[in-house]
């Protein structure tokens, strides 16, 4: 699992991009304004990939660490009366046009959305949609999770009639560069640039770097001074390996292949309905499986961060 800041960069879109996007991967969050007839504003939020079969989006989640926060300017988002939470069915518009610029989440997805799962679900407040423990997600191997046009993928469409933009923050998880189980915390807004987030991931690059600066320094200080700086840098050395090493492995409790919940060597469509149906538990059972005491959102993305065949 890896998690980056992200920076973001205002225009027409506005665009999110990650600080650096040399090889295949996620390389931002992009949100483009729909011009329509009917009296409300209406924005569509995107995750950005750069490479065909290398990437597809998977999840957009709130996390106690990482949590979701999507909110109008300034007023309140339209939601239309025939609409609901996910993409409207196409055959409405006949009736109802308007109803195809409804407020929604997807992946993937502006209409007719039979694959995207809600879990751990707030729904939306007038102004706001926020949680630290829900995700709305397609499974690793749903083609609705691959890019389209563009090399895009629809996150969600968010209208108001009385408001002067949106903005959010969330935690998305993507396969990126065939690298599965890839998490990023991104920011966005479309009136001005955001603070990019600092992640768990962010903050072990940091101490590297201060150790890197301590070598340096060590480098050119005297013999007598030497020893000193000797066990400082290594000290601060084996709390960064100590933190890196936590933060990527986590608390599988021993288990080989901990998101194999049914133990039948598979991470599967069983594995992720046994998180939704344990949802709230609390530990010592096979659904928490990070082993942190509680059965949530973060073992639902371990879940689908190791789809596929146990190794």
């Amino acid at each position: 699992m890896r998690s980056r800041t992200v920076r973001v960069v205002t225009g027409v879109a506005a665009l999110l991009l990650a600080a650096s996007s040399a090889s295949a991967e996620f390389i931002g969050i992009e949100v483009v304004p729909v011009s329509h007839p009917y009296g409300f504003s209406t924005w569509r939020v995107y995750a950005a990939f750069d490479a065909v079969g290398q990437d597809r989006m998977v999840s957009v989640a709130g996390t106690p660490s990482d949590p979701l926060s999507i909110e109008v300017i300034g007023g309140t988002f339209y939601q239309h009366g025939s609409g609901g939470d996910t993409p409207p069915d196409s055959f409405l518009f006949a009736t109802h046009p308007e109803l195809e610029y409804d407020t929604f989440v997807t992946i993937g997805k502006l209409a007719d959305d039979t694959a995207t799962i809600l879990v751990g679900w707030p729904g939306f407040d007038s102004s706001y949609l926020g949680s630290t423990n829900t995700a709305w997600s397609v499974t690793p191997d749903d083609p609705q999770g691959e890019p389209a046009a563009g090399m895009l993928v629809l996150l969600g469409q968010f209208s108001t009639a009385d408001g002067t933009g949106i903005s959010g923050a969330f935690l998305i998880q993507t396969v990126s560069d065939g690298v599965p189980d890839t998490r990023d915390y991104v920011t966005f807004s479309t009136e001005s640039p955001a603070i990019p987030a600092v992640s768990t991931y962010g903050i072990v690059i940091l101490a590297a770097l201060l150790v890197g600066a301590g070598v340096i320094v060590l480098l050119r200080r005297s013999r007598r001074q030497w020893a000193k700086s000797a066990i400082i840098v290594l000290v601060a050395s084996t709390i960064m390996l100590a933190g890196a090493a936590a933060f990527a492995t986590g608390q599988a409790g021993g288990r080989d292949c901990p998101a194999d919940i049914d133990g039948d060597g598979d991470v599967d469509m069983s594995d992720l309905l046994a998180v939704m149906a344990a949802w709230g538990s609390g530990g010592g059972i096979p659904e928490d499986v990070n082993g942190d005491g509680m059965v949530d959102v973060l073992d639902w993305l371990d879940v689908l961060g190791a789809w596929g065949t146990c190794p």
